[in-house]
């Protein structure tokens, strides 16, 4: 953590800024980001470039390899471009990123990459300022203030106006509708595949929210517990088709058969002993989808009032202004979904 933070922070003597774990910048022109990962850190560029083919990778592989800079092309996307930096303890971090970033820059002019100048919110020009959006890029401060507003209406609504009851109906239906994934394939793979079970807690959780449930802590701790509950009607319903498969009976039948063995306590005991493996994959299934089922109103909010903190004037248009395009002049749009 403490090479990070000096790796982060050398980006400051060129005027970067530092938060959440992210250097951000304009760097003779661009705007551009670092962050760790995998062990390397990632540059990311907002720059205009065509759509990436085997041709220009080339090309921009033999152009770092002709700077000399210690860094490789990761990415080429829509959002830009990103390389892969590679320092090392042996010269001073701010000397090192110095030349990587003269390198990366020199290598976009000479191919004609312009900065991007579109807005990454509503793909408008004249961006009066530069956000961490995903990657540091041009944005109109007014479609982020905008957005914010939105979520902030949507959260307080929710608030005022969700519903437990309708939010577990929801997330109950969601369960089941998830659990249909493992049935297929219990019966005609004759397999249980764990990360399957991640599609019933997302699909209890995205249900829940359709379903207008409140959108707090309590919502993750419904969505776990009915997550793990079903389980149970799983085995439900894989012994109850073995039932009426085996003894040739109506399906009717099977699932009376089956309920008797669920309400006896010998029988509900060698149910759950049997279980224990799906249980398990429960669990990992909920560890799959954990970032999803614990994006509750707060979360949103504070991700929300993240990316306000990161607006900072665009240079290359004189700072903050207003935004004309048809997202951010509706009086009545749509909130997002929260």
């Amino acid at each position: 953590m403490a090479k990070e933070n000096q790796i982060l922070k050398a980006l400051e003597t060129l005027g970067f800024e530092t938060s959440g774990g992210i250097s951000y910048g304009v760097y003779k022109g661009y705007a551009m980001d670092m962050s760790p990962s995998d062990g390397y850190y990632t540059l990311r560029i907002a720059a205009k470039l065509p759509s990436a083919d085997k041709a220009l990778k080339k090309a921009l592989k033999a152009d770092i390899s002709q700077a000399g800079a210690p860094m490789s092309l990761s990415e080429i996307s829509e959002d830009g471009i990103s390389f892969i930096m590679r320092l090392n303890k042996k010269s001073p971090y701010e000397q090192q990123e110095t030349v990587i970033l003269d390198a990366a820059v020199s290598i976009l002019r000479g191919r004609g990459f312009a900065p991007m100048d579109a807005c990454a919110i509503c793909g408008g020009g004249s961006p009066d300022s530069l956000c961490l959006a995903p990657n540091f890029r041009p944005v109109h401060s007014a479609c982020i203030k905008n957005m914010h507003e939105h979520t902030k209406d949507s959260i307080e609504h929710n608030e005022q106006n969700g519903s437990y009851l309708t939010g577990i109906l929801g997330a109950i239906l969601g369960a089941l509708l998830g659990l249909v994934p493992s049935i297929l394939t219990a019966f005609l793979l004759d397999k249980i595949y764990a990360i399957l079970f991640a599609v019933v807690p997302i699909a209890s959780m995205w249900l829940y929210k359709k379903f207008n449930g409140k959108n707090n802590k309590a919502s993750i701790v419904i969505i776990v517990i009915l997550s793990l509950l079903s389980v149970f009607v799983l085995q439900f319903m894989i012994v109850g088709i073995s039932f009426r498969d085996e003894y040739n009976i109506s399906f009717g039948q099977a699932m009376a058969v089956v309920m008797e063995v669920f309400l006896n306590l010998e029988g509900f005991v060698f149910v759950v002993k049997n279980s224990l493996v799906e249980l398990f994959f429960m669990l990992l299934g909920i560890m799959f989808s954990w970032q999803y089922i614990c994006r509750t109103g707060a979360s949103v909010l504070k991700e929300s009032e993240y990316l306000v903190s990161t607006l900072r004037p665009n240079p290359a248009y004189g700072g903050f202004s207003s935004c004309s395009c048809d997202e951010c002049s509706s009086e009545t749009s749509d909130t997002p979904e929260t």
